[in-house]
């Protein structure tokens, strides 16, 4: 079964109404293909450019992108996340209740899904 199949086997089974997808190495775009409709109730095929709502997927994508950083060695998994995102340098992993109980969090940690405070 090629990879075209496996994106049209759920929309023929009536699971997704349609997919785009991309794959691409340091040399570039090596696969892409559009399968589907667009939406449920408008029959227009799914192109390349069909534009989606990823709500709930920053740390999907978030983490993918802070993978390829590791694996390039320009960030580290135990690296203080405040080094790599200021933003984040005051934020607080929540150890317990006492004056101690809260610390900054590595990069290995937010992978993981951390509850920060």
């Amino acid at each position: 079964m090629g990879i075209d199949n496996v994106f049209r086997k759920p929309i023929e089974a009536g699971l997704i109404p349609g997919v785009v997808a991309l794959a691409a190495d340091d040399r570039g775009v090596f696969y892409d293909g559009a399968f589907g409709w667009r939406a449920v109730d408008k029959p227009e095929p799914m192109t390349l450019d069909s534009v989606f709502r990823i709500a709930s997927m920053t740390k999907a994508v978030t983490g993918s992108a802070a993978m390829q950083l590791v694996e390039e060695g320009r960030i580290g998994l135990d690296q203080p996340m405040g080094d790599v995102l200021p933003v984040v340098k005051n934020v607080k992993v929540l150890e317990g209740f006492d004056a101690g109980g809260a610390r900054g969090f590595a990069i290995r940690e937010d992978r993981s899904h951390y509850d920060t405070c």
